[in-house]
Formats: C-alpha cells, structure tokens, sequence
C-alpha cells in the first residue's frame, strides 16, 4: 500500500468564566495541562478566558513526520479579572479597562513518531499582546522554543 500525506484541518474554541465580583465562579481546571489545547507556551489556564483556534497539519510523504501551524487568539471573559497561566499561578490582577483582547500566540513545528511507543514533537512559539495585556504591563512579543518526548502508553 503507498502511504498516504493528508493534510488535517482543525478549529475550535474555549469558554472559561471569570470571577464576576462573587456573581460567577471562576472556573477552576483540575488537570491544568493546557498546551496542547491552548498553545505550547502555557500562557493560559481554562479560567477567565475566551479562545478561538484554527489549526493545520501536513504529514510528510513516506514517513513518520508531520509539520503543524498553529493560531490561538485570547479574550479575558471578564474584562475586570485577573490573567492566569496553565498551572493557575497570576499572570496579571485585574486592572481599569475596557479591552480584553490579551493577545495571539502562534506555534510552528513539527513531530517525528520514533517507534509505536516513543516520538519527538518540537517547535517554536510567538505571542503578540494585544490591548488588555498591554494594559496589565504585558506588552513585550514573548517567543518560546521547546522539545518534547511523547511516550504512548498502549
């Protein structure tokens, strides 16, 4: 059989409430491993947050590899609550301001699958601020690289 080199296409989107001055529990994420939902830099936790994301993924010709792009856009869902990372530490407390659009993060890599059981995901990341991080002293484009070894447990 000849292999196959699809290209997949992917999109979708995250709703994470706030805290509304005691009016709405802020969403509390009990596994807070988010880079695979929410961008590989972590910069967002499942609380307080609105996501749209768009993803695309070629797998190469003959082999084991694929490459991937993807975008993510963030909104505060409540423009008065704080900015919390994946693993819910406080990026930023809540600050006077009408925007929440915190910013985009972009990831470009790529996979290798070793073996059934082993494979190699790398890539570089971009995260441009937009107004509400700005607005919370966030303002300098953040780039992130990164290697990870996936283990598959069959």
């Amino acid at each position: 059989l000849a292999q196959t080199n699809p290209t997949t296409f992917n999109a979708g989107f995250a709703l994470g409430s706030g805290d509304h001055k005691g009016k709405v529990g802020q969403f509390d994420n009990f596994f807070p491993t988010n880079h695979k939902f929410y961008g590989y830099m972590d910069l967002f936790g499942w609380r307080n947050i609105v996501e749209g994301h768009v993803n695309v993924t070629q797998r190469l010709a003959n082999s084991h590899a694929s490459l991937f792009a993807q975008g993510y856009t963030f909104f505060l869902e409540y423009a008065g609550g704080s900015w919390t990372n994946a693993v819910g530490a406080t990026l930023s407390n809540p600050t006077p301001g009408q925007s929440r659009y915190v910013g985009s993060e972009l990831d470009l890599g790529g996979s290798y699958k070793v073996n059934e059981l082993f494979g190699l995901t790398g890539g570089f990341s971009f995260f441009v601020p937009g107004a509400a991080a700005e607005r919370m002293n966030h303002d300098q484009v953040q780039t992130w690289g990164w290697l990870m070894l996936d283990f598959k447990i069959p």
